[in-house]
């Protein structure tokens, strides 16, 4: 089985030639946009149910999260330079992460990452302690 999505045999669009409205379409650039409504509704569909299956995932939840810290989601990104405008970028980017992805899959999700993450960061706090990590310099 490839890893590759691949839309069902069945893939929703219609081949009748109305609009939403069931109003009949009678020329070219019409049927052209109601082709390229349907045609985007499979698309997110598919795109959706992928990222729903990335966050069932611990696995994709880690990745994720590290996107989203990476990003800078939860930092400043305020420089007083140009390159404040970089880092905005990449916030901006995690918060498409974020808004469109993450909380269109489900808000559950993001809980769920914050709470791993904390888990985390108290393992390896304590692995470190157990092993005499020490901030001190």
């Amino acid at each position: 089985m490839s890893d590759d999505i691949e839309f069902e045999e069945d893939d929703g669009i219609e081949d009748a030639v109305y609009n939403e409205e069931g109003q009949h379409v009678d020329t070219q650039d019409d049927l052209n946009a109601v082709i390229n409504e349907q045609v985007q509704e499979l698309i997110d569909h598919e795109d959706s149910k992928a990222w729903r299956k990335v966050l069932s995932m611990p696995e994709g939840r880690m990745a994720i999260w590290s996107i989203l810290c990476e990003a800078g989601l939860h930092t400043t990104t305020f420089t007083g330079d140009r390159t404040g405008d970089f880092l905005e970028g990449r916030r901006d980017m995690g918060n498409w992460v974020l808004g469109r992805k993450v909380f269109t899959a489900g808000r559950k999700w993001y809980t769920m990452m914050g709470d791993e993450a904390e888990e985390r960061d108290a393992r390896i706090k304590e692995i470190k302690e157990r092993r005499g990590y020490s901030n001190a310099t």
